[in-house]
């Protein structure tokens, strides 16, 4: 099951050789520990990227969350499983 969820979340991340890597996120007072980074990309909005990420957690569940290098704020935009 999909589940659009677009909030801001917390998210601690290793920055190595120019590259983003999101470890962890707190969502709704839960911290989820991000076992594997499944694909990832870049979007423009206006002069700055978004930084997007799908991720897979520990518990097995999977969710996109982009960084938006504009603000420097990370959103939760999407639930895959048990949410």
């Amino acid at each position: 099951m999909t589940e659009e969820i677009l909030e801001k979340v917390e998210v601690v991340c290793w920055f190595r050789g120019g590259a983003v890597l999101p470890c962890r996120f707190r969502w709704n007072g839960r911290v989820y520990r991000i076992a594997r980074v499944s694909s990832s990309w870049e979007s423009r909005e206006g002069e700055h990227r978004n930084l997007h990420y799908t991720v897979s957690t520990m518990s097995g569940d999977a969710y996109e969350i982009h960084l938006d290098t504009g603000s420097m704020t990370w959103q939760l935009d999407y639930g895959y499983g048990s949410t």
